[in-house]
């Protein structure tokens, strides 16, 4: 991923802001399509893609592995490959930073944030019960809209179910479009893996892609990643994909 921006402010602390382009295989074609993530996946490219959008802010929420990560990413390198400002912050580093300044110095930081054209902000559900930092937020967003700017958010629940949420903020979360993203199915990670085998001129026995859809995490880094490894391995060693193989070049 690439460093952080300049207007952080931070010398050898967390990481809290993100140019573009991060890492390329966040993409709209990397992300692992399926019926359910259809209509996710056609609104991250819509805010981004489209001058004219009916809404400026997206809230996409999903639990772990569902791929909401990769479209906030996909959108800030797809966004910064047009020009425009853009900026990802993990919600938990954006806590870190506010609880590391005075309130003063919180409110210049947050105002900074509040100049980029795309706001990208991970995991908002980490706000449950912080007053201060959800008031911030709130601040941001407000400014973002009256510019004409747009952000999108994500969190493992829907903006009505955020507990110790404040009520203004929740509203906010509701104003632009809600989407939600199932965790994959067992056949669409199949399909993948059989087509990053496929690519790489790999045959997978179906006992390996069963081990490797239990086993590894449902994003498509992930997945690629381990048949980059397996394939490496089996060049290496002259060998067909094997269980064996394979727990060894995954060292599992």
């Amino acid at each position: 991923m690439a460093g952080p921006s300049s207007t952080s402010g931070d010398s050898g602390n967390a990481q809290f802001l993100f140019r573009f382009p991060a890492q390329s295989l966040f993409s709209f074609d990397s992300f692992i399509e399926s019926t359910a993530s259809a209509f996710a996946l056609s609104s991250a490219k819509s805010l981004v893609r489209d001058v004219d959008a009916p809404f400026q802010s997206l809230f996409i929420s999903g639990g772990t592995g569902s791929g909401k990560t990769h479209l906030l990413m996909a959108m800030g390198n797809e966004a910064s490959q047009h020009g425009r400002d853009t900026l990802y912050i993990s919600c938990k580093e954006w806590i870190q930073k506010l609880n590391s300044t005075t309130p003063e110095q919180g409110l210049v930081w947050a105002d900074e944030v509040s100049r980029h054209q795309l706001l990208l902000m991970d995991d908002v559900d980490c706000l449950t019960g912080m007053p201060q930092a959800q008031e911030i937020l709130y601040q941001v967003y407000n400014t973002l809209r009256d510019n004409g700017d747009r952000l999108a958010l994500t969190s493992l629940l829907p903006p009505g179910q955020l507990k110790e949420t404040e009520s203004y903020l929740k509203s906010r979360f509701q104003w632009g479009l809600t989407v939600g993203l199932d965790i994959l199915s067992e056949d669409a990670l199949t399909s993948v893996l059989l087509k990053l085998g496929k690519d790489r001129g790999l045959e997978l026995p179906e006992r390996v892609v069963n081990f490797l859809i239990q086993r590894l995490p449902r994003d498509y880094p992930s997945l690629k990643s381990a048949i980059e490894k397996i394939n490496t391995k089996s060049l290496q060693e002259k060998k067909k994909v094997s269980l064996p193989l394979v727990k060894s070049a995954l060292d599992v």
